[in-house]
């Protein structure tokens, strides 16, 4: 009985390791495709600060902040960087009684990833989005019978991503990364300058 455990347990672990391998040694892809998603750190111009604090006053609010990554890549230069698309940005919500506010940046462009230590999607890379950025507010008021939405775009602005992040394979067409990026991003009327967290797929 503990011969056949024995012979059980290698089976499992020799899967296991095959499968590690199968990771590491992880295909070339023709394109590539990116999501991500996390936590920023942002700091507004000073009109834009003085609504978000003033909507932080407001008893019983509920907030939610949170960044996006989404972009489409070709590999270059043997695979060890990736040249395409993304969109970058971020919104800042909140909500009450009645009411919710919310304040978006966006950002489209050029991006680009270059990896140090391997192929694309295995090692330590850094990365460059500029582009141009789309900044809107929207405000929706309730009474409970009738819903209002007022809402304020300032659609011309320009912005640059800057990241650092290790990605890694975790199986033979799938990839895993950690970023911590630096994110400056002006539109006509408003400045926002974001230090952001991000967990991505790369596939």
């Amino acid at each position: 009985m503990k011969h056949l455990i024995g012979m059980a347990l290698c089976a499992v672990a020799m899967q296991l390791l095959s499968v590690v391998t199968m990771a590491q040694e992880h295909e070339r892809e023709t394109y590539y495709f990116r999501a991500g998603v996390g936590y920023p750190f942002v700091r507004y111009s000073d009109g834009m600060r003085e609504y978000t604090e003033f909507l932080r006053s407001e008893s019983g609010h509920r907030s939610l902040l949170a960044a996006m990554d989404i972009g489409l890549y070709w590999p270059i230069l043997n695979h060890r960087a990736l040249l395409g698309m993304a969109v970058t940005g971020f919104f800042d919500t909140y909500e009450g009684p009645g009411w919710n506010a919310s304040l978006n940046f966006a950002q489209f462009g050029p991006s680009m990833q270059y990896t140090f230590t391997g192929i694309a999607g295995e090692g330590v890379y850094v990365r460059l989005d500029p582009g141009l950025v789309m900044q809107w507010n929207q405000v929706d008021i309730s009474d409970g019978k009738e819903r209002v939405r007022y809402e304020i775009a300032d659609n011309s602005g320009f912005g640059i991503l800057l990241g650092l992040g290790y990605a890694y394979p975790v199986w033979p067409s799938t990839r895993l990364s950690v970023e911590l990026s630096y994110g400056h991003r002006v539109s006509s009327s408003h400045r926002a300058q974001s230090v952001e967290f991000l967990l991505g797929v790369l596939w």
